[in-house]
């Protein structure tokens, strides 16, 4: 797509709608006929609902109205990417092809989600299912019925085909499935028991594989085929069943083989000898033509244990869904008032530093102190190509929303569940939220809290507010919509500009809302949904500023060709998590934050002592960063001065520390000498470790070193750093399922790394 102008983060985009509100906006707040009194006078307002109610008394503000909706679903576009899909399986690249059937998809026009609940799709049956010729009247024998939805079951049709190719059998099935129940056209639902067979003869479900040929050879019969090509494709899947007998042949004759050599308790000498009363004769080894009798026996009947009808549109679930990551549970159990921090680390407040996590005992490395889940959670836009909208996981074969194509899904239950929880009255309006010339990527996370809170409940918490600047001794509940609008803001630290700025988003989400009939009936509005809308404008105003200072990165961690030195932290969304809001920023942080796709894990780096502050970094760290980014970075994004230990010492970066000599806190004696000998010697050990991905063998030794030489050494220590930096790593691809390389398979050159070479 072509796209002109910049964006806040370097991506080129076109001119978007809210980026021509602005401008006009602004060109009408500017010609009051003194700008300056009219500035002061906003930024005298006390209250967000103030400011909405004084922007949106601007005439232009007052009547703008969002007319369209956006990224809706476009046959055109459907057909389109499909045809360029199979241009590219026709070359035998399936996985660019998946990409571009998956764009198909995700334009195609869709049953709604009311539609489905209606028990529409039950009618779409009707048209989709297999019906033979003695079901068919003869005058309806040539008449074909088309589906509705043909396109969106060809375009699965054809991804199923893809993933085939690619022996991704489990995704395969449940296209199939799809492709099945909107419609594919009967004429050519053989190509889908067929395809369905090849996969479960993949899975060596060979009883079912009989089943769907033998579908496959009916379907055949009743579709549109030329006599000589229905002969070609009949001759065809019977050798598809032939060769399957074969396999299933080969393999009781391979198992029969297999009981033979477990139980050899019959000697030769004993199996001639003759049979004596009292005695029970010897079992008689069959001779080669009774055994493969037998074989071909159990394989008829191997393939005849099939259920006596398989259905080409259900969507098994028996090993097709793939299974979450495992995400580390707390250390040391709950602590009672906060439910997702660890009883280890308990909140404490002071006028200085706000609120703040402090060790209620002594910490290690690796601890886990706190597992939330967010409160909201969006994804960058970038990314809905290949992640799930709802739960964040990274999805090769996504489905796509009811009505439309802006964001796509992992499974029909995530579907469901956004759709239910917010979806419903986003969906049309996330197109105009785009991150532009004007708009940042904030907006929509603010959206999220407010549609995944509902404007009821929203209303609710305004007749029992509450203020929290210290700490509540009560239960601090993370899934309250409390939890979320009492985290800081920080409104009295920003200036003219930012909340100028900020206002007209919140109005301009506002109105978003009031087209998808967030407040009611767009069509015909009352006092009581104007007065919603200022009230939700402000709400969504006080949440950019909340986001603004709050929000979290959604991160995934990336290893390329399973070489240490490509590793990478990528982040994929932004989200809310309101107990982790808590911790204070350091440039030295002595714990870390950990993306488990809707999760966030708060693990501890080096040795925490009773007492002391536990924190995290906010995306700048004093070893990669200069002390004046730092800070200015801090001002301007979190309205702090860093004083941690690395900016009050103006500790040096990495790249000044590395040809230092370490300094040690003791005196060297000789017992010292030979612990830091072995705790290097442990270090290369752990490294060596490390580059075969044996992470579990290399946790522990880090974790060592961190904590011995940690009391020896005077910090900063690149050496150090470099233990660190391993041990961040070996926290972030613990439990993701990479598996260890053997010596062959470790990446050439993978020796005596550094921090600087995991870096680059």
């Amino acid at each position: 797509m072509a796209r002109s102008g910049a964006g806040p983060t370097g991506i080129t985009v076109q001119p978007s709608l809210f980026d021509m509100f602005y401008e006009e906006f602004l060109a009408q707040f500017m010609s009051a006929a003194d700008p300056n009194e009219v500035s002061q006078e906003f930024m005298k307002l006390k209250t967000d609902i103030e400011r909405a109610d004084f922007i949106m008394r601007l005439p232009f503000i007052r009547d703008f109205e969002i007319k369209n909706k956006a990224g809706i679903k476009c046959i055109e576009k459907a057909v389109r990417y499909r045809e360029e899909g199979n241009k590219l399986f026709q070359s035998d690249q399936c996985t660019q092809a998946i990409l571009f059937y998956n764009k198909s998809i995700s334009y195609c026009p869709h049953p709604s989600y009311d539609q489905f609940q209606q028990g529409i799709e039950q009618e779409q049956e009707k048209v989709k299912e297999v019906q033979f010729a003695d079901d068919i009247k003869d005058k309806d024998k040539n008449k074909r019925i088309p589906s509705k939805y043909e396109s969106l079951s060809l375009s699965y049709g054809n991804r199923s085909a893809a993933l085939r190719k690619l022996n991704q059998y489990e995704d395969c099935l449940r296209d199939i499935a799809r492709a099945a129940k909107f419609g594919y056209p009967k004429a050519n639902i053989y190509k889908l028991w067929e395809r369905k067979g090849k996969c479960y003869e993949g899975l060596k479900r060979y009883d079912l594989a009989a089943k769907c040929y033998r579908q496959a050879l009916q379907c055949v019969k009743e579709s549109n085929l030329g006599e000589r090509e229905k002969a070609s494709k009949t001759g065809e899947i019977q050798g598809l069943l032939k060769q399957l007998r074969n396999t299933v042949t080969a393999s009781s004759i391979a198992s029969q083989d297999e009981e033979e050599e477990d139980h050899p308790d019959i000697k030769p000498a004993e199996a001639s000898a003759p049979e004596r009363p009292g005695r029970k004769a010897p079992p008689k080894k069959p001779s080669p033509t009774a055994t493969n009798a037998q074989a071909q026996a159990q394989a008829s009947n191997h393939m005849q244990k099939a259920a006596s009808q398989v259905s080409i549109s259900h969507i098994s679930t028996t090993g097709s869904i793939r299974p979450d990551m495992e995400i580390p549970e707390l250390t040391y159990g709950p602590n009672p008032r906060l439910p997702s921090a660890s009883i280890a680390i308990d909140l404490h407040f002071s006028p200085e530093r706000g609120r703040y996590f402090v060790a209620t005992q002594d910490l290690g490395p690796g601890d886990v102190i706190l597992r939330e889940e967010p409160y909201a959670a969006v994804l960058e836009s970038v990314f809905r190509v290949n992640h799930c909208a709802h739960c964040l996981r990274k999805t090769a074969t996504p489905i796509p929303c009811y009505e439309c194509a802006t964001v796509q899904y992992c499974t029909e239950t995530c579907r469901d569940l956004s759709w239910m929880d917010y979806h419903s009255v986003e969906c049309g309006i996330l197109s105009y939220l785009e991150p532009s010339r004007c708009l940042g990527r904030l907006p929509h996370l603010a959206l999220r809290i407010v549609t995944k809170t509902g404007l009821q409940s929203l209303v609710r918490h305004t007749q029992t507010p509450t203020h929290s600047d210290q700490v509540d001794p009560g239960l601090f509940d993370p899934t309250s919509y409390r939890s979320v609008h009492n985290l800081a803001a920080n409104t009295d630290k920003r200036n003219f500009e930012d909340m100028l700025k900020k206002t007209a988003e919140a109005i301009f989400m506002a109105k978003c809302l009031k087209f998808n009939g967030f407040f009611g009936n767009p069509v015909s509005p009352t006092p009581e949904s104007h007065r919603a809308e200022i009230f939700i404008s402000s709400l969504l105003l006080r949440h950019l500023q909340v986001a603004a200072t709050n929000g979290l990165e959604m991160a995934e961690c990336i290893l390329k060709n399973n070489d240490i030195t490509k590793f990478d932290i990528i982040p994929v969304g932004g989200a809310i998590f309101p107990t982790m809001s808590f911790f204070n920023h350091s440039c030295y942080p002595n714990a870390m934050r950990l993306g488990y796709q809707n999760h966030q894990v708060v693990r501890v780096i080096r040795l925490i002592p009773k007492g002391g502050e536990v924190n995290i970094d906010y995306g700048f760290d004093f070893y990669a960063t200069p002390l004046e980014y730092r800070h200015k970075r801090a001002a301007t994004n979190y309205h702090f001065k860093c004083e941690c230990v690395a900016c009050s010492h103006k500790w040096p970066v990495y790249d000044r520390l590395v040809d230092r000599p370490p300094q040690y806190r003791k005196k060297l004696t000789p017992d010292l000498t030979m612990e830091i000998a072995r705790q290097a010697a442990n270090y290369q050990t752990a490294m060596e470790y490390l580059v075969r991905l044996d992470i579990n063998k290399s946790i522990p030794i880090l974790g060592e070193y961190l904590t011995v030489m940690s009391e020896l050494i005077v910090h900063p220590d690149a050496r150090y750093l470099d233990c660190e930096e391993a041990y961040k790593q070996c926290l972030w691809l613990e439990n993701r399922g990479f598996k260890v390389l053997k010596d062959r398979q470790v990446p050439k050159g993978l020796s005596n790394i550094s921090l600087e070479k995991l870096k680059q």
